[in-house]
Order: structure tokens, then sequence, then C-alpha cells
């Protein structure tokens, strides 16, 4: 914990001597992400289990959503950017702004089965359950294709999205496959 704010000075450096990179905003928002988790502050704030919007976690996921999106604002091509632009506006609970960065980052890298996982969750917040399941079907056959890390829980997602749309048959199967994994 005490590294985050010499850490945060020299990428503050960074951006001074190199203010058209993009890299030291995204850098600086990947530490800010590390800060609403890995600080004792962050242990503290059970904000996110209350409810409460404003607090600790909601503040430091804030100022990493400003620094990916700085990022990609002087990078328009950089993918990761649009990726943790989108994961931070998720974890905010604003699916429907994450959405077309989702559908951004998913254009710069097709075979990043994260982000149709990711954005596949995203519409199903917003009860779009048709084409969550066809995000998460499209996580999975990509997430086959390279080594299937963490498969079980895109069929988990999926088998809920399902059922939530009454569609019981496919969504025991999922659970089946889920539980299988």
């Amino acid at each position: 914990e005490r590294y985050y704010a010499p850490e945060i000075d020299n990428l503050n450096q960074a951006v001074q001597k190199n203010p058209k990179s993009a890299l030291p905003h995204y850098f600086l928002g990947r530490v800010f992400q590390k800060m609403t988790f890995w600080t004792q502050t962050a242990a503290r704030d059970i904000s996110d289990i209350t409810g409460v919007i404003g607090g600790y976690k909601d503040k430091t996921h804030e100022k990493a959503l400003e620094h990916f999106e700085a990022a990609v604002k002087l990078e328009p091509a950089f993918e990761p950017g649009y990726a943790e632009v989108a994961e931070e506006l998720l974890t905010l609970k604003r699916y429907s702004e994450a959405i077309p960065f989702y559908d951004k980052a998913i254009e710069l890298n097709p075979k990043n089965p994260s982000a149709y996982s990711d954005r596949g969750l995203a519409k199903s917040y917003l009860a779009s359950y048709y084409d969550a399941t066809s995000d998460f079907s499209q996580a999975i056959e990509l997430k086959k294709s390279q080594g299937g890390t963490f498969l079980e829980n895109t069929y988990e997602n999926r088998a809920s999205a399902y059922e939530k749309a009454g569609n019981y048959d496919s969504a025991i199967e999922d659970y089946s496959r889920a539980i299988g994994l």
C-alpha cells in the first residue's frame, strides 16, 4: 500500500513529460483500480455491501475511469483502454454506458472473450437477456478455442440469462455444464 503514492507521483511526472502518450494514464487507472481492493481504506469501505453510493471504492473507481478515458482519448485505437473504461462503468453499475466501450474493445480485438462475457453481464443487468446469451455464447466459443479459463463462470452467467428469459431447458443444460467443470 505504501507504494501507491510514489507510483502515482512517478506516473503523473510521466504524463507531464509526454502528455500525448496514453500509457501513463492507462497505468494510473490500473493503480487506482488496485487501490479499490488492495488498501486498508478499501477493506473498511462496505458501501458495496450496504448499497450506499459514493464510498471510497466508488470514488477510486471514478478516478480510475477518468484515467482510462484520458488514455482512449489520446489513443483511439488502444483496445485495453476501452476494455478498462467498460470495466469501470460496469463496476459503477453504469451498464448502458459500458456497452459502447465493450463494443469498441471488441471491434479492436474480436478475439477477447472477456469483453464478450462482460458485455453480456451488462446486457443481463439491463434485462436484455437474448443479447446477453449471444455474447456469452461468443465468449464460450472463444474461451474453448483459447484454453477454457473461467469457462464455468460463463456457462453459469449464460444459464442465468436463459433462466430469466424463461428458456429453462437451456438454463439447465448450462448449469449442468458449469457444475461439471
